[in-house]
């Protein structure tokens, strides 16, 4: 089951995972749009997300690790967590105009992360 995040909360889920992920390891792949998946960072230690706007027209939500790995996601679509079957979440799907990345966390997202963030499609979401 996958949990969207609504784009009016993204800054505040960025927030939560520097607060609760700073440090924790993370592996990185890219999903193009014809489903071609390729890594592009693996076992980083996160050292920050930030959903932020790049220029006058243009999200972006951008991924650093503390070895100076970054990635941007242009253009953000949607922002999916997948639950998994232990109550936690496993990837962070960012799909953006370029393309998806993945994010998998390890350990996986506790369920405290999105406590009281707005969810699309979820009946429990705060309103």
């Amino acid at each position: 089951m996958k949990e969207e995040i609504q784009s009016s909360d993204w800054k505040v889920l960025c927030e939560r995972l520097n607060a609760f992920e700073r440090g924790q390891l993370v592996t990185a792949q890219i999903v193009e749009h014809d489903g071609t998946r390729r890594e592009i960072g693996s076992a980083l230690l996160l050292e920050s997300i930030e959903f932020k706007r790049l220029n006058g027209c243009n999200d972006a939500v951008v991924v650093r690790a503390m070895d100076g790995f970054e990635h941007t996601a242009i253009e953000p679509i949607h922002i999916r967590l997948v639950k998994n079957p232990s109550g936690g979440f496993n990837p962070v799907e960012i799909d953006a105009e370029g393309g998806s990345v993945l994010l998998h966390f390890k350990p996986a997202l506790t369920p405290a992360v999105l406590e009281g963030l707005n969810r699309v499609g979820w009946a429990g979401a705060a309103r």
